[in-house]
């Protein structure tokens, strides 16, 4: 019986610590994700101040950043409503940008 207690909390305590490791991961993308998108708001704020047009491969590049980090937080378990909701501010740069 000792044993049986024994094996269900170190198993409880596992599961635990992976719910806490996908949650991390999960916070590190979407600190990655923001970092990126601050980035990009300020090339194209320093742009516009200065009366020149974004680079083509900023915009690409920005892009391309935002969907593999986009796809690493959906395969971790990110929720479909905040991936809709990234991808909405991702458009709404985007359209800044452009």
């Amino acid at each position: 019986m000792v044993g049986g207690s024994s094996f269900y909390l170190l198993r409880s305590h596992l599961l635990k610590s992976d719910v806490i490791s996908k949650q991390s991961k999960q916070i590190e993308l979407v600190e990655a994700l923001g970092s990126r998108l601050q980035s990009f708001t300020a090339e194209i704020q320093m742009a516009q101040l200065q009366g020149r047009p974004i680079p083509d491969f900023l915009l690409k590049s920005s892009v391309t950043d935002f969907e593999k980090l986009l796809t690493l937080y959906e395969k971790s378990g990110g929720t479909r409503e905040n991936i809709h909701e990234m991808q909405q501010i991702i458009a709404d740069a985007r359209g800044l940008a452009e």
